[in-house]
């Protein structure tokens, strides 16, 4: 397989990740495994069938690596953010993320005429940027793995992690916005979404008599649901299990005196709070 072909499976699998892992921390997980895996690829593929020429060369660090190298840096940022949140306070997180967009004017700022040059497609100083023979000895940090020698160039990095800023920015921005916007919990967030736990301690016959006498009522949805989605409702929000409404139903429709047991003592209990607290 060659450069391009790695370049264009990388492609293809990257937007199966984007529906596949709509939860970002996965599909950051799953995004830098991928970016990982297509690097080591194209760099085995370097080292089996080296460059013919220096067109070839060029092409490769201008073109081709800064792709899944952006990707690469993206997603381990993402990463490192997503992991420092579990562990810190909402303001030290902020605090964070507005010096990560810091660090992100500060590299655009520094590298701009580097970005004026890529972006104008230019090709007089190619030969400087992209070509192997001028690496200069560096630190290698550890963000940069795919910097050594027979794998890198002078600028190739600068170009992916130009490449990289938009997303980044992107990302971080909207961590701000969603700290200065909290989400109103919501059920599909499982049982602990956030509102304090309640415990149904009553009966689970009485808990059904209450299901069907707001299913009768039309309340819920001008009356548009169906009973076992009520039901449903009440289980998460009180941790209880309710099967076999139906049977139960039946068994609240034969009572012989009353059978609105369990509402007729909430009217009586609702009465008597009432009086009591206007002092009767």
């Amino acid at each position: 397989m060659d450069l391009v072909e790695l370049l264009q499976d990388f492609r293809l699998e990257l937007t199966d990740l984007k529906y596949d892992h709509p939860n970002l921390f996965k599909r950051a997980t799953f995004g830098l495994d991928l970016s990982t895996k297509t690097l080591h690829g194209m760099h085995d593929e370097i080292l089996k069938h080296p460059f013919k020429n220096e067109s070839q060369e060029i092409q490769f660090f201008k073109q081709i690596k800064p792709e899944p190298y952006a990707y690469w840096i993206y997603y381990k940022q993402v990463l490192y953010a997503e992991e420092f949140s579990e562990v810190c306070l909402n303001r030290v997180y902020r605090k964070f993320i507005q010096e990560k967009i810091n660090e992100l004017h500060g590299f655009y700022r520094e590298h701009k005429q580097f970005w004026n040059y890529i972006q104008s497609n230019g090709s007089d100083l190619d030969a400087v940027y992209f070509l192997r023979k001028n690496n200069r000895e560096m630190e290698i940090s550890s963000m940069e793995h795919y910097r050594y020698h027979c794998f890198s160039t002078p600028y190739d990095h600068t170009h992916a992690k130009l490449l990289a800023l938009p997303k980044l920015y992107k990302y971080f921005e909207k961590v701000l916005f969603d700290l200065d916007h909290p989400k109103e919990p919501t059920l599909d967030e499982g049982p602990d979404f956030g509102l304090p736990q309640l415990q149904w301690t009553g009966s689970k016959v009485a808990l059904i008599e209450l299901i069907y006498a707001l299913h009768h009522s039309k309340i819920l949805n001008h009356g548009k649901h169906d009973i076992q989605e009520v039901a449903r409702v009440f289980q998460r929000l009180f941790g209880v299990e309710l099967s076999d409404i139906y049977k139960v139903y039946g068994e609240i429709r034969g009572r012989k005196k009353t059978r609105t047991k369990f509402l007729d003592e909430l009217r009586y209990q609702l009465n008597l709070g009432l009086e009591r607290a206007d002092g009767i």
